[in-house]
């Protein structure tokens, strides 16, 4: 069984230092190099790159919010409707996830144009492939958020059901503050509690590191692999055993535990969504491999004056 362990924030002069902020910005910059190396070793326009990654950002952090406001805790909004607004209360990856797929739907229609201090949306004159750029970024997407749930994990935020004393990945939850509290080593604290549970965090980051590695081995073939097959590969991944952990989740009565919608988590659901959009992109890249058409052509060539505003 695996202790329990807290870390204290800290404080940078004035600024708090919470330990899942620190470790998932770890994650977000390691991603994002890995997708700034991958684009520029393919040939990428980089600026549009950039442009994807802001709608995606964008889209992911609102839909983040939102649907987990929506599915998770919508009776809070009877007392407090604001909390629809407010977007880093509370967070769901799979809304994220949504949320990235409605912003790159979007990048392929609409351009950011700056004029002075303005930044407005701007139609483009002809759609984009949306696919070389999915590919290298959620490929990369395991590494970062191998440390976005080591962060969950660090503060136990996604707690499962009881699990037996002697199973490896068990851990020892506290009932209390001082429930098997057994060392203090400064701001991290260590406990041995009498609630011994599935940490669903910590066994998704395990998971999500041995994708990471297994795709960075296949960086590192020379034989390309055909574009679509890593986001098609990624989703049906992780969308499947996800859904299978989820079953470990610990139900609504449980604090920190979710609400089943039709005997289902959210995520479970959303998890259908994303094995039938893998299987859908999978065969459409062996659909375009077919044609011997280079599909990432627009997104090789030199910025034009479109790109470059």
């Amino acid at each position: 069984m695996l202790p329990y362990v807290t870390i204290d924030t800290l404080y940078l002069g004035p600024i708090p230092l919470h330990s899942w902020g620190v470790v998932a910005a770890i994650g977000f910059f390691l991603w994002d190099w890995a997708v700034v190396r991958r684009a520029k070793n393919l040939g990428y326009n980089l600026r549009e790159l950039r442009n994807l990654q802001i709608w995606g950002s964008v889209s992911a952090a609102i839909f983040a919010h939102v649907l987990d406001q929506l599915f998770y805790a919508p009776e809070e909004l009877l007392v407090r409707p604001w909390a629809i607004f407010m977007l880093f209360e509370r967070l769901s990856s799979m809304g994220g996830y949504i949320g990235c797929v409605i912003g790159g739907l979007l990048w392929q229609r609409y351009r950011w144009e700056r004029k002075g201090f303005r930044i407005r949306p701007v139609k483009r004159d002809k759609i984009l492939p949306l696919l070389p750029f999915a590919d290298v970024i959620i490929s990369a997407l395991p590494l970062g958020m191998t440390f976005g749930r080591a962060a969950c994990a660090i503060i136990h935020d996604h707690p499962g059901i009881n699990a037996p004393p002697t199973e490896l990945f068990a851990v020892a939850f506290p009932t209390g503050p001082t429930d098997g509290l057994t060392a203090i080593y400064g701001p991290v604290r260590v406990y041995y509690g009498s609630d011994p549970r599935y940490d669903l965090g910590l066994l998704e980051c395990l998971y999500l590191a041995l994708v990471a590695i297994v795709i960075g081995f296949i960086w590192l073939r020379k034989k390309p692999v055909v574009i679509g097959k890593y986001a098609a590969g990624v989703a049906i991944a992780y969308s499947a055993v996800r859904f299978g952990l989820d079953f470990l989740r610990a139900p609504v009565e449980h604090a920190g535990g979710d609400r089943r919608i039709f005997l289902i988590t959210f995520a479970q659901w959303a998890c259908i969504g994303m094995v039938a959009v893998g299987v859908y992109t999978w065969r459409l890249a062996d659909r375009l491999a077919q044609t011997g058409v280079d599909i990432a052509a627009p997104l090789r060539a030199k910025p034009t004056q479109e790109n470059g505003n």
